[in-house]
């Protein structure tokens, strides 16, 4: 499942992903795997992109449970 909240953030903020991941000091290839959820987010990039992107940690980085059948 993609992490839309983290997508729609970097549309409203105006900016390009590279644009806000050179800000973030991560490569943008990183911050596309992290909207797609291709792997869990670093403690520095949960504080990094947030700051960046002008929002709150947990608007961004929501942890999202699992369902138990």
């Amino acid at each position: 499942m993609n992490n839309i909240d983290l997508w729609l953030a970097v549309l409203q903020r105006g900016k390009k992903n590279y644009e806000v991941a050179t800000e973030a000091k991560i490569h943008a290839t990183n911050l596309s795997q992290l909207i797609n959820n291709h792997y869990p987010q670093t403690i520095k990039q949960k504080q990094e992109i947030p700051n960046v992107l002008q929002r709150a940690m947990n608007e961004l980085f929501k942890d999202r449970l699992k369902e138990v059948a």
